[in-house]
Order: structure tokens, then sequence, then C-alpha cells
């Protein structure tokens, strides 16, 4: 696991990322997507950071108004752009390329 708390990670990423909320939800209803349909958690230790970088990153895109460059987001999020590129494809295979969230997935997150 990153030597960062998931706390501090997550105040971290809102004040340099500033998501807005669709994409905030947009990142439980990812969450929720992969648990039921993979049957995978994606909030232990070892990929929660990961999950929520990427996810952020990915929402802002597919949900938001704005997004930052993927260079800009990978230094905040702590990996390269490499790895932060990786981690957008493999959570959209994870989500089987599904980005958007419909009205009823948002207001049940």
């Amino acid at each position: 696991p990153p030597a960062i708390a998931i706390h501090d990670y997550l105040t971290r990423l809102n004040n340099y990322l500033h998501p807005e909320l669709p994409v905030l939800l947009g990142l439980l209803v990812y969450a929720e997507r992969i648990s039921r349909s993979r049957g995978v958690s994606v909030c232990g230790p070892d990929a929660v950071h990961r999950f929520v970088l990427a996810g952020l990153v990915l929402g802002a895109k597919a949900l938001g108004d704005t997004y930052y460059e993927d260079g800009f987001c990978a230094r905040v999020g702590g990996v390269n752009s490499r790895e932060l590129a990786g981690l957008e494809v493999a959570l959209c295979r994870l989500l089987d390329w599904r980005l958007h969230c419909s009205v009823e997935e948002l207001r049940w997150a």
C-alpha cells in the first residue's frame, strides 16, 4: 500500500483536481459496478488509491465539464503518465468501457 493514508490522498486529489459532484458520484457508481459485475472490491489497501485516481480522471473526462492534463493528474496522484494511462485502460476494461452513468445511478450514489 502507498505510504499516504487514503484520507490524506483524497484530500490531496480534491485540493488539486477539484472534482465536480457528478465525477465524485460517478466514482461511487464505478465502484458499485465493479463490485457487482466482477465480484472484486476496489477498496482494498493495495488498490484503493489507484482506483480513486483513475476513477476521478476518467470520471472528469466522461462526466465532468472540465479536466486536467494527464501529466498533471499523474503528478498529483504520485504516479507517472504511463502508469496513469495503464490505470485508465484497466479501469475502462473493468467497467466494460461504460463510463457514463444514468440519472438513476447518480441518484443512488
